[in-house]
């Protein structure tokens, strides 16, 4: 196995273990794993280190707005950007797709064990309707929900980040 696919498997691999254990994902970790991808493509030489640079700010750009709008931890953003940084945009492509996909079916499985299925697949609904308006008239969009809103199902979403960076290692 290429030392890099060690780097990001370990670095995802601890990064979930900490989100389920802990529920937040530590700086020190997704920096270390920002600097490590990093040092590991200025080895391969050529543009290693701007494709390296170019999946970081992939990754940041895409999840930062998720932040903002309060439906994701700081942490994950940062550890999305150090998995962009091992990846690059191609492979980042394929690793957010999976992360997404695995991250609702997770969300969905918790809701129901939750019993608030219902409820979630409704206000789904209703937060990308409120979404796709907000966008097309740049509407406020202080009212959607939050990780804060009561009731909101909450995941260690370090797990479905993990999983999504292996599928992208791989893809």
């Amino acid at each position: 196995m290429e030392l890099s696919a060690v780097g990001l498997v370990t670095l995802v691999s601890a990064a979930a273990a900490m989100d389920v254990a802990w529920r937040r994902i530590p700086n020190v970790l997704t920096m270390t794993g920002f600097c490590v991808a990093l040092g590991l493509r200025a080895l391969e030489g050529g543009p290693a280190v701007l494709d390296g640079l170019a999946g970081a700010g992939m990754g940041l750009a895409l999840s930062f707005p998720l932040f903002a709008l309060g439906g994701m931890g700081g942490g994950d953003v940062k550890l999305i950007t150090a998995v962009g940084a091992f990846l690059g945009p191609l492979q980042l492509t394929y690793a957010l797709l999976a992360t997404a996909l695995i991250g609702g079916l997770l969300a969905l499985i918790v809701a129901a064990r939750r019993g608030a299925l219902g409820r979630v697949v409704r206000s789904s609904g209703g937060v990308a309707a409120t979404l796709l308006a907000g966008l097309a008239m740049r509407a406020d969009l202080k009212s959607l929900p939050t990780l804060e809103t009561e009731g909101a199902i909450r995941i260690p979403y370090g797990v479905p980040i993990a999983l999504g960076a292996v599928f992208g290692l791989v893809a």
